[in-house]
């Protein structure tokens, strides 16, 4: 199925995760629990990552539908504007 990103994003989410270096080693995992609401073309997503190591961090996304179907975000930790594109049923996000 076509995935949208304001339809999926929407209401409570669970995920799990990992984190790997540059070689494919896994060097951390993680669990996180995220809710997004959307206004129009709004949306804010926040993220609560907890990992194995006991590490907490929260992150709060505001991302932006743009006309071409194209998608922008920013957040309090991350450099500049994030991009993203939904193909089919994934996503590519990049930041």
């Amino acid at each position: 199925p076509k995935l949208l990103i304001e339809d999926y994003f929407k209401g409570p989410i669970k995920a799990w995760g990992l984190v790997q270096d540059r070689s494919g080693k896994v060097t951390r995992r993680f669990e996180v629990t995220m809710n997004g609401t959307w206004n129009g073309n709004q949306g804010r997503l926040e993220e609560f990552f907890v990992y194995d190591d006991g590490e907490k961090q929260e992150r709060t996304w505001i991302i932006t539908k743009l006309p071409d179907g194209t998608y922008e975000g920013t957040a309090g930790d991350i450099v500049g504007k994030a991009k993203g594109k939904a193909s089919g049923n994934a996503v590519q996000w990049y930041y």
